[in-house]
C-alpha cells in the first residue's frame, strides 16, 4: 500500500485468529480509503472536464453564430485557454485513469466481502464440531483475503503510477522523447 502502516504482531500467547482478523480489517479500511481518494479526484476532474468542454462547445457555437461580435476575440482566447488547460493537466487521460482505479477498488472490496460472507458459514458450522480446525480454516481464509488485497491494491497503484508517467511523457514537445514506450 502507498502509506506503510506498521502492523503489530500477535503477542506471545495472543490469538493468531484475532490478529489476522485485525489485519484483514485494516487492509479493507486502507483499500476503501484509497478508493475514496481516487473517487474524489474523479469527481472534481469530471466537473472540470464538463466545464472545459462546455466552454469550448458553447463558445464555438456563439462564435459560429456571430451572436456577440465584440466579444469574439475574448471568447476565442477563452476556448483556446480551456483546450490548453485540459491538455496541460492531462485532465481527460487522468480522469479515465482514476475512474478505472475507483472501479477496480470497488470490485476488489466487493469480491473480498462476498468471498468472506460465502466461505464463513462453513467455518462457523465446523466450529461446533472441531474448533481447532475451524480456527485454522478461518486463518487460511483471512490470510488468503489479505494476500488478495495486497496484490490487487499493488496492481491498481502500479497502474496509477504508470499512467502518471505516461501523461508526463506526453507533455514533451520533443517527439522522440515524448512518445510513450
Amino acid at each position: 500500500m502507498a502509506a506503510m502502516k506498521e502492523q503489530s504482531t500477535p503477542k506471545s500467547g495472543g490469538s493468531a485468529t484475532a490478529y489476522l482478523q485485525s489485519v484483514l480489517g485494516g487492509e479493507v479500511a486502507e483499500a476503501e480509503e484509497a478508493r475514496k481518494k481516487v473517487a474524489r479526484e474523479a469527481l472534481w476532474r469530471k466537473g472540470l472536464a464538463y466545464a472545459l468542454k462546455g466552454l469550448a462547445v458553447l463558445g464555438g457555437l456563439v462564435l459560429a453564430a456571430g451572436v456577440v461580435p465584440p466579444m469574439s476575440q475574448a471568447l476565442g482566447l477563452a476556448i483556446s485557454g480551456a483546450v490548453t488547460l485540459d491538455f496541460l493537466l492531462s485532465n481527460h487521460q487522468r480522469l479515465l485513469t482514476v475512474v478505472t482505479a475507483s472501479q477496480a477498488y470497488r470490485r476488489l472490496l466487493r469480491e473480498v466481502a462476498r468471498t468472506h460472507r460465502r466461505e464463513l458459514p462453513a467455518v462457523l458450522e465446523l466450529k461446533s464440531t472441531d474448533s481447532s480446525q475451524a480456527e485454522k480454516e478461518l486463518n487460511q481464509l483471512n490470510s488468503r483475503l489479505v494476500a488478495k488485497l495486497h496484490s490487487d491494491c499493488d496492481a491498481i497503484e502500479t497502474a496509477l503510477d504508470e499512467a502518471d508517467l505516461k501523461a508526463l511523457k506526453n507533455l514533451s514537445l520533443d517527439p522522440e522523447r515524448g512518445t510513450p514506450r
